[in-house]
């Protein structure tokens, strides 16, 4: 069995065939995560998972959905946020909700903003203090949080100590430096989202590595960044099988270890029973 731990099942790239989708992970025994980027998906992710019983959810607000802007390019803030946190609340509360997240920090979609450098101090501030919210309702909720960061890892961390989270901490997407890895590891609540983009090259290899079996999880972030071979192609949960191969090659162990190792950590993260 395969566990993608990170897929937006939910997204509308998915409209036309979800059914089909499905069907696919039905008879190849995969279980995954549909993972919210804001409060409509996230209950959008909640209303499918709650269908099936090899879905759970996730639902947060990502760093890019933390800023609305009107259609006349006035800076707008968006300033309900405590509307939203009384969302998420009120989503976490369902049994099949098993994190928090994806949220984080990720300045780079700010920077196509076009009036971003004369509020660039007042964007990134609001930001990392949704990222703080978001840890502090994970906390509250005694759920695992799910963080997208884009190279601001040292600061995440920080936060996260500041904020003294304890539960466990999952970094999606992971394509940090090995010092960044060895300051994850340091924290024995802290895991690794390795996703398709392993496949491209070498250049995670010595991460995956260095990288102990029982902090590592596998992820399609579909509809995004196909795996080789089916670079170019809509990503789906069904090749989260491409990932486990190059990890296993990588580990210099069999796929069905990989599959085991991975479906099980996953299980223990997010504390999924009754499977």
């Amino acid at each position: 069995m395969l566990f993608d731990s990170h897929t937006h099942l939910q997204f509308d790239d998915f409209d036309k065939d979800r059914v089909d989708v499905i069907k696919r992970l039905i008879d190849n025994n995969i279980f995954i995560i549909n993972v919210g980027s804001n409060i409509e998906n996230s209950k959008m992710a909640l209303d499918l998972s709650k269908q099936y019983s090899f879905m759970w959810v996730s639902v947060g607000v990502h760093p890019s959905e933390v800023i609305t802007y009107s259609h006349s390019k006035t800076r707008v803030l968006n300033m309900l946020s405590q509307n939203m946190l009384l969302a998420l609340r009120e989503l976490a509360q369902n049994p099949k909700v098993v994190a928090i997240g994806e949220c984080g920090l990720d300045l780079s979609y700010f920077k196509e903003i076009p009036d971003y450098e004369l509020y660039q101090n007042e964007y990134n501030n609001y930001q990392y203090t949704m990222f703080r919210q978001q840890i502090r309702l994970a906390q509250e909720l005694g759920k695992p949080i799910i963080l997208h960061i884009r190279k601001l890892y040292e600061e995440a961390i920080k936060i996260l100590e500041e904020e003294k989270f304890e539960n466990n901490v999952v970094f999606h997407f992971f394509k940090g430096k090995q010092k960044t890895l060895e300051q994850i590891l340091e924290h024995s609540n802290y895991y690794l989202g390795f996703s398709g983009v392993i496949t491209y090259d070498n250049s995670l290899d010595n991460i995956i590595f260095n990288t102990p079996l029982n902090r590592l999880l596998i992820e399609t972030d579909a509809p995004y960044v196909p795996p080789i071979p089916k670079k170019g192609e809509r990503n789906e949960p069904l090749f989260i099988k491409y990932t486990a191969e190059h990890i296993a090659k990588v580990k210099n162990l069999s796929l069905k270890e990989i599959e085991k190792i991975t479906y099980e950590n996953t299980l223990k993260v997010f504390n999924i029973q009754n499977v």
